[in-house]
C-alpha cells in the first residue's frame, strides 16, 4: 500500500515554511556571499524602486541578516533612543516561529544587550545581559527597524543604526572563538524540498520540538539529516508539493489577519498546519523568489545534488568564495576575524 495523498500533502505543509526559509537564506546570503553574524544595513527609506521585499514599510531604516548560534550564542547591543522613536529587534527561527519581538513597545526608549542561543546551550549567561532568547534552529533570521521621519532625522537614525552591535559571545567576552560549524547548504535549483528540510531539521532542536508532527509523516522520508530517498518517497514529495501548494494557493486569499498564522512556537505549535502555513506563505520570508504562494520549487533527484559548503561564522561573519571541488564550482566560506 502506497503513501496516501493526505500524508503526502501534510508532509509538504509541514516542511513548507522551513523550505522557504532555506530559500531566502540561500538567495540573500549563501548565493551572493553575504556574511553570517553580521548586520546588513538598509541606509535609506524604501521607495517604489525597492523590490527585494514585497511589502516593506518605508518609515524605518532596516538591519537584517542571519544569526548562527551553532558554535556559540551571539549578543546584540542596542543603544537607547529618544523617547518617541519606534524601534524593534525581531527574530524568527527556520520554522518561521517568532523568537523575539524586543523594542519600544516592550522597553520604551531603553536599549540593552540581548543574548541569542540554541535551545540546548548550557553555558553561563554573563553579567549585563538584559534578556536571553532561545531558538530551536541554529540559524535565526533577524530584522531590526529604527523609525525615521526622513530629512535631517535620517542622519540621526543612521547613527543609531551604526550603534547596533552584533558579536559572538566569545567576541563579547574577549575569549578565543570555538571551532566553526561546517554546513552543506543544498542548492534550491537542484534539490528537492525534502532534502532541504531534512538538512535544517539536523541543524538544531527543531526535530525534537516537532516530534508530534514528524511521526505521522515519517514514511515520506522527513527525517533529520536524511538525504537518500526511495523512488516512492521522491514521487510522494513531488505529489505532496503539488497538493500542498494547491491548498495553500486557495487559502492564501482568505488570510486577512496574522492572528493564528504568525507568532511564537508556544502560540502556534498545536495549530492546524494549513492555518499557520497559509499565513506564513502569505507573509513569506521577504524575497521575491520565496514569497509567491503560486511558485514551484525546482526539483531534481538527489543524484544531481548541489550544495554550498559553509564554515559557520564564529567571528564577525563567514564570507563565501568560489572554489573547485571534485571538478565542480561551488560556494564555500572563509571566516573573517
Amino acid at each position: 500500500m502506497g503513501i496516501s495523498d493526505e500524508t503526502a500533502r501534510e508532509a509538504y505543509l509541514y516542511g513548507h515554511s522551513m523550505d522557504k526559509a532555506h530559500g531566502f537564506l540561500y538567495e540573500t546570503t549563501i548565493e551572493p556571499g553575504v556574511l553570517l553574524n553580521e548586520f546588513q544595513k538598509l541606509r535609506d527609506l524604501a521607495d517604489d524602486t525597492y523590490t527585494a521585499h514585497p511589502t516593506i514599510n518605508n518609515d524605518t531604516l532596516h538591519l537584517q541578516g542571519w544569526f548562527d548560534v551553532a558554535a556559540k550564542p551571539v549578543v546584540v547591543t542596542v543603544p537607547d533612543v529618544d523617547s518617541d522613536r519606534y524601534w524593534i529587534l525581531h527574530t524568527m527561527d527556520m520554522g518561521h516561529y517568532t523568537t523575539a519581538m524586543i523594542g519600544s513597545r516592550t522597553r520604551g526608549s531603553k536599549g540593552g544587550r540581548f543574548l541569542f542561543a540554541a535551545r540546548d546551550w548550557a553555558g553561563e549567561v554573563p553579567e549585563g545581559i538584559d534578556d536571553v532568547v532561545r531558538s530551536d534552529s541554529n540559524l535565526i533570521k533577524v530584522m531590526g527597524r529604527i523609525m525615521t521621519t526622513g530629512g535631517d532625522d535620517l542622519d540621526v537614525a543612521r547613527d543609531l543604526q551604526d550603534r547596533w552591535v552584533l558579536q559572538t559571545l566569545s567576541e563579547y567576552l574577549g575569549e578565543p572563538e570555538p571551532a566553526p560549524a561546517v554546513r552543506d547548504f543544498p542548492d534550491p535549483a537542484t534539490t528537492t524540498w525534502l532534502e532541504r528540510v531534512n538538512v535544517l531539521l539536523a541543524d538544531g532542536s527543531m526535530a525534537q520540538a516537532d516530534a508530534e508532527w514528524l511521526e505521522p509523516i515519517a514514511a515520506v522520508g522527513v527525517e533529520p539529516g536524511r538525504t537518500d530517498f526511495t523512488d516512492e518517497q521522491l514521487e510522494t514529495a513531488a505529489r505532496g508539493e503539488e497538493l500542498g501548494m494547491r491548498q495553500l494557493t486557495a487559502l492564501a486569499p482568505t488570510v486577512t489577519s496574522s492572528k493564528g498564522a504568525l507568532g511564537t512556537r508556544e502560540e502556534l505549535q498545536h495549530a492546524p498546519a494549513t492555518s499557520s502555513t497559509s499565513g506564513r506563505c502569505s507573509a513569506s520570508w521577504g524575497s521575491r523568489r520565496s514569497s509567491r504562494c503560486t511558485s514551484r520549487s525546482r526539483r531534481t533527484r538527489t543524484g544531481s545534488r548541489s550544495t554550498a559548503r559553509v564554515d559557520a561564522s564564529t567571528g564577525p561573519g563567514s564570507r563565501h568564495r568560489m572554489c573547485r571541488s571534485s571538478g565542480r564550482s561551488r560556494p564555500t566560506a572563509t571566516t573573517t576575524g
